[in-house]
């Protein structure tokens, strides 16, 4: 089955109650919302606007986001145990809204601004923090975590009554998308920039740990402490042993093997994906991995269009669809989960694809 939505980012989320899901409507400002009925999937009514637009003035530079000509952006969604609220990440505007249904359906009933100096603006002017939010993680049915880009920090909010900041958690590296365990005591964080996960206990929201995810040590040692494996999205296997990471820099999703102790865990094989890999989940039995891959090769220009879309330089390319940004398709993978020797074979792959040959344990066939 496949939905056609208009506009969208990456926010999808379901229901505990297994009949409803929703998907952010990106820069639509906006709410999707769908009903299983049936054995069939159909969106219900009208997509919950946001409220940004509504507010836009496009005559002085006012788009809905903060910033000249910018539009709102929602991005990560998420919901509470109990399915009676949702929470979505407003990537250009700073900030939180949180929906709550009602007898027509679902709607908008608050808003916080993630930044420091708007919610104490005598006391924080200048401090940064909660600036283009991203991912929303729910632990139980009060309490959000809110991956901000910018600030390297992961900013919890209280939901028992009015949205509260409640801390704030600061991450060596750039926090992305995150999973929480089932029990809510840990939250492992994407971090881009760093090559890394960060492990955050929930019960005093401090890093317990940071686990690096380039490549199995045997692999590649990487003792000059490079970058650009860029890990972006992660995911736990049923049993919460393994934690799976998308790399989008190496097109691989690394598998690592989880350890309560702090320093423990490691990198124990790469799985090879398509271009940039960026979302992925495990079946509920673990069997198998589905990955989302956000780029691919663009191919030809056959009407010559430039990677900026207001150069036009042979016709309308903005209609014909035929300059870079337009040409870059995403992708689906879905494959079983691979048992010790195939892992080992794949990381093999991932090596010699990636140039991690340090360390490569070769193999040489020989015809007599």
């Amino acid at each position: 089955m496949r939905f056609a939505v208009p506009n969208t980012y990456s926010g999808v989320a379901f229901n505990p109650n297994g009949t409803e899901s929703y998907v952010s409507g990106g820069d639509d400002d906006n709410v999707h919302v769908y009903d299983l009925k049936a054995g069939v999937w159909a969106e219900t009514g009208t997509p919950v606007s946001l409220g940004h637009l509504a507010k836009a003035n496009p005559a002085t530079g006012n788009n809905g986001g903060l910033g000249l000509q910018v539009k709102p952006e929602a991005v990560g969604i998420a919901i509470t145990k109990d399915g009676t609220r949702l929470v979505v990440a407003n990537y250009e505007n700073d900030s939180i809204s949180i929906l709550t249904p009602g007898k027509t359906g679902w709607t908008v009933t608050g808003e916080l601004d993630l930044r420091p100096g708007i919610i104490n603006p005598a006391t924080a002017q200048g401090v940064g923090g909660g600036e283009y939010p991203l991912w929303v993680a729910i632990k139980g049915n009060d309490t959000a975590y809110i991956s901000s880009i910018r600030d390297r920090q992961v900013v919890v909010v209280s939901l028992a009554g009015a949205p509260l900041v409640i801390d704030r958690i600061k991450l060596p590296g750039n926090p992305n998308r995150m999973v929480l365990k089932a029990d809510g005591s840990k939250l492992y964080v994407a971090q881009d920039n760093s090559d890394s996960i960060a492990v955050i206990n929930t019960a005093n929201n401090a890093v317990e740990d940071e686990i690096k995810v380039t490549a199995p040590a045997s692999i590649y040692p990487n003792k000059q402490n490079y970058k650009g494996a860029i890990p972006d999205s992660v995911t736990l296997a049923p049993d919460e042993k393994t934690l799976y990471v998308t790399n989008g820099g190496e097109n691989a999703v690394a598998v690592i093997r989880l350890s309560n102790t702090a320093g423990n865990s490691y990198v124990k094989g790469l799985i090879p994906t398509g271009f940039y890999p960026n979302s992925l989940s495990a079946s509920a039995d673990g069997k198998f991995l589905y990955v989302v891959n956000g780029k691919s090769a663009t191919g030809p220009s056959p009407q010559n269009c430039q990677a900026d879309s207001t150069v036009v330089p042979h016709g309308n390319c903005n209609a014909a669809n035929q300059y870079t940004l337009q040409l870059i398709k995403a992708g689906f993978q879905n494959f079983p989960a691979p048992g010790e020797d195939e892992l080992e074979r794949l990381t093999d792959r991932v090596a010699q694809n990636d140039h991690l040959l340090r360390g490569l344990k070769v193999r040489f066939s020989f015809t007599i």
